[in-house]
């Protein structure tokens, strides 16, 4: 016992508390921020112009996990391993801007097939440069995150959300008066973001990796010595994000801008918890990463952080969701909403740990099949219960959330059999 103790504690101090408490004060900060950035856009605008705002940013973050490739995470996983690491930065970097570009482009063309309640954006050049701009933009600062991760300085996460989800109140407001209401939220949201990645990609990122330039060169042969776990993680990143991107444009497409922007509240809200479990699971891979600690071990600390912190901030929230909804206006006051959302903190967070346990497995095949019986559970469910509008829709994100975990368990329980057949 007092071993196992021992180890447990070993394991903590080498990095994982330390990188989750960065990671998950960064992500605080930056919901604070946009708790903030909503509650004003609530009273400044309309649930259309909050609802045009969130199904463009769920549809960036949707893009950039399209064309992510893996690399991201291939940053973390290979960086610790090789002496070229500004090289691989570089590549990673230079590929991002041209796969952004090509999935933006793809996207706007194809409003008509899948999500025609879009289609007006493309009758503003203005924020169709915006969207591809902040889509492109993201797709790097994504790179730039892992990269400062992957060199030890989880302290610029932190300063990085605070940067880009702080100022966001400040432009709303200066943005109003000179800006259509139906758009503003969209201009105030997205700017700030753009001036960081700008500022880290030619200024912070060169100091931390000596070699590093915001428009490096490509070198091919980095790719083709990752590609193979990068494109299996990308496959699988994909599968595994797919229902919480689509969740905001359900909502839409199913009932209305308005109904979106009532949404996008109890989303906003739920997410200020999520950002545990996603946080903590990026700490514990970055940790698995460059240790032979124990798996289980591991996610043993990591469960132990993300329900320790999670669960009493899920009944914080319940207790004052009255409270707090009515912040935003009477119109977006939905507390069993807001319920339901929180409720499915429990089952995604362990869907999240056992996700990330999986990719530091040997079989990294076996993460395409879980993130495939997750999405496929989840989605099916959400669309299911859809008819019912937004309540529906977030009945089903908790009942798909809560079945998957049983394929998740067997999938982790196969990797880890096989992992110690071949060892």
């Amino acid at each position: 016992m007092f071993q196992t103790t021992g180890k447990l504690l070993e394991i903590t101090r080498t990095g994982m508390l330390g990188n989750s408490t960065f990671l998950i004060g960064g992500s605080v900060a930056s919901s604070l921020g946009g708790f903030i950035f909503w509650l004003l856009a609530a009273r400044l605008t309309s649930p259309a112009s909050i609802g045009l705002a969130a199904a463009l940013i769920a549809s960036s973050t949707l893009l950039i996990s399209l064309s992510d490739w893996g690399l991201s995470v291939s940053l973390v996983r290979y960086s610790p391993l090789t002496t070229s690491r500004h090289i691989l930065v570089n590549t990673a970097v230079r590929l991002a801007i041209v796969l952004g570009v090509l999935s933006v482009t793809i996207f706007l063309i194809g409003l008509p097939l899948w999500s025609p309640a879009l289609l007006e954006v493309r009758q503003s050049i203005m924020i169709v440069i915006l969207f591809l701009l902040f889509t492109v933009g993201n797709q790097v600062m994504a790179y730039q995150d892992m990269a400062m991760l992957a060199v030890g300085n989880p302290k610029f996460i932190f300063w990085r959300n605070i940067a880009c989800n702080v100022p966001t109140s400040l432009f709303l407001i200066l943005l109003v008066p000179l800006v259509k209401i139906d758009t503003v939220v969209v201009y105030a949201f997205m700017l700030p973001n753009l001036i960081v990645v700008a500022y880290t990609g030619l200024i912070t990122l060169p100091k931390a990796v000596p070699g590093y330039r915001f428009l490096g060169a490509f070198e091919p042969t980095m790719v083709r010595g990752i590609w193979r776990y990068g494109f299996t993680n990308h496959l699988g990143n994909l599968l595994w994000a797919l229902p919480a991107f689509l969740l905001p444009i359900f909502v839409v497409s199913f009932d209305s801008f308005e109904a979106g922007g009532v949404f996008a509240i109890a989303w906003a809200l739920t997410g200020a918890v999520f950002i545990i479990p996603r946080t903590v699971s990026t700490a514990f891979f970055a940790q698995l990463s460059k240790s032979a600690s124990s798996c289980w071990r591991s996610i043993i600390v990591a469960g132990v952080i993300v329900f320790g912190l999670g669960i009493p901030s899920v009944l914080i929230l319940w207790k004052v969701s009255p409270l707090l909804l009515s912040l935003f206006g009477k119109s977006y006051v939905d507390t069993a909403l807001l319920g339901t959302m929180l409720l499915s903190f429990i089952p995604f967070s362990i869907n999240t740990l056992l996700f990330s346990l999986l990719r530091v497995s040997r079989q990294i095949w076996w993460i395409v099949m879980f993130s495939a019986s997750y999405a496929l559970t989840v989605i099916s469910m959400t669309l299911a219960m859809s008819p019912e509008g937004i309540e529906g829709i977030a009945d089903g994100w908790l009942a798909g959330n809560a079945l998957a975990i049983v394929p998740g368990f067997i999938t982790v329980f196969l990797s880890q059999r096989h992992d110690r057949e071949e060892s």
